[in-house]
Protein backbone atom coordinates (compact mmCIF):
# COMPACT_ATOMS: atom_id res chain seq x y z
CA UNK A 1 0.00 0.00 0.00
CA UNK A 2 1.41 3.09 -0.98
CA UNK A 3 0.60 6.63 0.74
CA UNK A 4 -0.95 9.62 -1.80
CA UNK A 5 2.45 11.09 -2.01
CA UNK A 6 4.40 8.23 -2.64
CA UNK A 7 1.74 7.31 -5.59
CA UNK A 8 2.49 10.90 -6.69
CA UNK A 9 6.31 10.43 -6.79
CA UNK A 10 6.08 7.41 -8.70
CA UNK A 11 3.69 9.10 -11.13
CA UNK A 12 5.97 12.01 -11.46
CA UNK A 13 9.26 9.64 -11.70
CA UNK A 14 7.28 7.78 -14.62
CA UNK A 15 6.37 10.97 -16.36
CA UNK A 16 10.04 12.07 -16.42
CA UNK A 17 11.57 8.82 -17.52
CA UNK A 18 8.99 8.66 -20.78
CA UNK A 19 10.82 12.10 -21.99
CA UNK A 20 7.28 13.10 -23.40
CA UNK A 21 7.45 16.42 -25.35
CA UNK A 22 4.31 18.11 -23.12
CA UNK A 23 3.58 17.38 -19.88
CA UNK A 24 -0.07 18.86 -18.30
CA UNK A 25 0.13 18.73 -14.13
CA UNK A 26 -2.54 19.48 -11.81
CA UNK A 27 -1.36 20.52 -8.57
CA UNK A 28 1.81 18.15 -8.36
CA UNK A 29 3.16 19.92 -4.98
CA UNK A 30 -0.11 18.35 -3.19
CA UNK A 31 0.87 15.60 -1.20
CA UNK A 32 4.63 16.49 -0.88
CA UNK A 33 6.71 17.83 1.95
CA UNK A 34 8.89 21.07 1.11
CA UNK A 35 12.20 18.62 0.21
CA UNK A 36 10.45 16.53 -2.20
CA UNK A 37 9.08 19.47 -3.52
CA UNK A 38 12.56 20.93 -4.30
CA UNK A 39 13.87 17.17 -5.54
CA UNK A 40 10.90 17.49 -7.63
CA UNK A 41 11.50 21.22 -8.82
CA UNK A 42 14.91 20.13 -9.90
CA UNK A 43 13.82 17.44 -12.24
CA UNK A 44 11.23 19.99 -14.05
CA UNK A 45 13.63 22.74 -14.61
CA UNK A 46 15.92 20.26 -16.28
CA UNK A 47 12.58 19.42 -18.52
CA UNK A 48 12.92 20.59 -21.93
CA UNK A 49 9.40 20.03 -23.30
CA UNK A 50 6.01 22.18 -22.91
CA UNK A 51 4.91 21.91 -19.71
CA UNK A 52 1.05 22.96 -18.52
CA UNK A 53 0.60 22.97 -15.31
CA UNK A 54 -1.89 24.55 -12.19
CA UNK A 55 -0.10 25.38 -8.94
CA UNK A 56 -1.11 27.15 -5.91
CA UNK A 57 2.18 27.00 -5.02
CA UNK A 58 4.21 29.87 -6.37
CA UNK A 59 8.17 28.82 -5.03
CA UNK A 60 7.61 25.88 -6.87
CA UNK A 61 6.95 27.29 -10.03
CA UNK A 62 9.30 29.79 -9.35
CA UNK A 63 11.81 27.07 -8.63
CA UNK A 64 11.37 25.14 -11.98
CA UNK A 65 11.88 28.85 -13.91
CA UNK A 66 8.33 29.36 -15.68
CA UNK A 67 8.48 31.43 -18.63
CA UNK A 68 5.00 31.90 -19.27
CA UNK A 69 1.97 31.78 -16.61
CA UNK A 70 -1.16 32.89 -16.29
CA UNK A 71 -2.52 34.43 -13.06
CA UNK A 72 -6.25 34.10 -12.55
CA UNK A 73 -7.90 36.72 -10.39
CA UNK A 74 -9.42 36.62 -7.02
CA UNK A 75 -13.02 36.08 -7.10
Amino acid sequence: MLSPGEKARVALCKILIQRTNIIILDEPTNHFDPETQKIIGENFKNYTGTLIMVSHNPSFVEQIGVTRMLVLPER
